[in-house]
């Protein structure tokens, strides 16, 4: 009897080993495909890029239409606003005093403000790079900043983006 039992204990062992080689080869060739599936999706991963945030979206449609506003026009209804400089003022005051007069006549939302604000620091950069040849420094009281204001990039907000700087004429 302890033969057969012994047998028995052996068979048992033999099925549970070969249960774990199975479990273990299932297990390596899941690893494989999974691995294999992974350097697929990172591939795909790469060709399909992040969309672009609203700032950036604004700031390059800005960015063409400044290298070559001929063949890269703002989009329909956008405006452009002359903002004149005022002592203390800083590379966003234009954009901010644009958002405050908008929104103290209701035709911004706190939605539109916020965005505009964004949009604004995003370009901000377009007004010193405008003048940064001339050798007169920041821009001074009685310069001009150009800015556009209106949907600049085709969603529901309102963008503000600052597109140059003109110097104030010398008397």
């Amino acid at each position: 009897m302890n033969t057969s039992h012994e047998l028995s204990n052996t068979e048992k062992s033999k099925s549970t080993a070969n249960r774990v080689l199975k479990t273990s080869a299932e297990i390596a060739v899941l690893a494989t495909l999974a691995t294999g599936l992974g350097a697929c999706s990172s591939e795909t991963e790469v060709e399909a890029k992040e969309p672009l945030s609203p700032e950036t979206q604004v700031a390059q449609i800005v960015d063409n239409y400044i290298k070559d506003p001929e063949n890269n026009p703002l989009p329909e209804g956008v405006e452009i606003v002359e903002v004149t400089i005022k002592d203390g003022d800083g590379s966003q005051s234009a954009g901010e005093r644009i958002i405050a007069e908008q929104r103290k006549s209701g035709n911004f939302s706190s939605a539109d403000a916020n965005n505009a604000r964004s949009t604004s620091a995003a370009t901000s950069t377009n007004l010193s790079s405008s003048i940064e040849g001339d050798g007169k420094g920041a821009m001074h009281p009685g310069d001009t900043a150009y800015v556009a204001v209106g949907r600049i990039n085709g969603d529901e907000l309102i963008d503000v983006a600052n597109l140059r700087l003109e110097r104030k004429a010398e008397d």
